[in-house]
């Protein structure tokens, strides 16, 4: 699986525009969004927002738990996400694209057997030990797609 890690800025450069619609319709994407900004809007037209290439998710960059952080709920909806996905480029965002896409795309990584050139593409994560625990934690629960 092909997997890249992008700033949220990467999107909101396409709200509107046909690369919004080509993107969301070639590439599965998670949208990783602030809780505590009232929350922050996720970078996509309204109109794509129940997409089903899209899962749109909203925790802090925090890495203990509390009201805003990542939950294991969250970390299931993005198992389910991944398992019913198909070999298209996969994209995930938040607000820098090192912390909180990194380890979603790390945990996503090491379940494809990808981690290498996961890493080699994306040479500026520094997970967030939270998301990177939870996660694994709920891929080893998952039983295995098909």
């Amino acid at each position: 699986m092909n997997i890249r890690t992008y700033a949220r800025t990467f999107f909101e450069n396409k709200i509107g525009t046909a690369e919004e619609e080509r993107l969301l319709n070639e590439c599965r994407i998670i949208s990783i969004n602030d809780a505590s900004i009232h929350p922050e809007p996720p970078p996509f037209s309204r109109r794509y927002l129940k997409h089903p290439n899209l899962l749109v998710l909203f925790f802090d960059d925090v890495e203990t738990e509390g009201p805003t952080s990542f939950s294991s709920d969250m970390a299931r909806h993005i198992v389910r996400f991944v398992q019913e996905s198909d070999e298209r480029l996969l994209l995930i965002h938040c607000t820098a694209g090192i912390s909180r896409s990194g380890a979603v795309g790390l945990a996503i990584a090491e379940q494809c057997g990808c981690v290498e050139v996961f890493r080699r593409e994306n040479p500026d994560i520094m997970p967030n030990q939270l998301v990177l625990r939870e996660l694994r934690q709920a891929f080893r629960a998952s039983p295995a797609p098909g």
